[in-house]
């Protein structure tokens, strides 16, 4: 008995630390990677990084995602995800609202006591609107609106909007 006892520990210590690399943190819905901002959602694939048969955050009926699912946490700069999902090769999770908003940043996935990080670009870009010309009352005005990279190839008009899919 004693061997199958220290057997267990030795297989134990085995145990993979989680890995992945910047380039395989995406934004939701996305296959590029790209600056993270507080919020937004984002997934990371690698290996390792949680339980070979996936977890699904519960649903509380609170708003919010909790920030450890079967295992596994994950902090951006210190601060706490909200973890949606979690499995060995994947990671869906939210940002928190008071997550870096510039620089650099080291995003951690904790699994078990072993944990693994990447450096990655955090910030929080903005929409620029300008008035083109002058704005009169009761006239038609032009705008301008200059997007942050990560959206250009997102923005379109008119706006479709379809209550139905959150795709």
């Amino acid at each position: 008995m004693r061997y199958g006892i220290a057997l267990l520990f030795l297989v134990a210590g085995w145990a993979q630390p989680p890995s992945f690399r910047a380039d395989r943190v995406l934004p939701s819905n996305s296959d590029r990677a790209s600056v993270l901002a507080p919020g937004m959602l984002v997934s990371i694939y690698g290996d390792h990084l949680g339980p070979a048969a996936g977890c699904t955050a519960p649903a509380t009926g609170r708003p919010g995602y909790p920030a450890e699912l079967c295992g596994v946490q994950v902090t951006l700069g210190g601060k706490p995800a909200g973890l949606l999902y979690v499995q060995e090769k994947q990671i869906n999770f939210q940002l928190a609202a008071d997550s870096p908003i510039s620089g650099t940043a080291e995003l951690k996935v904790l699994y078990g006591d072993a944990s693994g990080a990447a450096m990655v670009r955090a910030a929080l870009e903005t929409v620029t609107l300008s008035v083109q010309g002058t704005a009169r009352v009761d006239g038609p005005i032009w705008i301008q609106l200059d997007f942050p990279v990560m959206w250009r190839h997102s923005v379109q008009y008119p706006a479709r909007v379809q209550p139905d899919s959150l795709a």
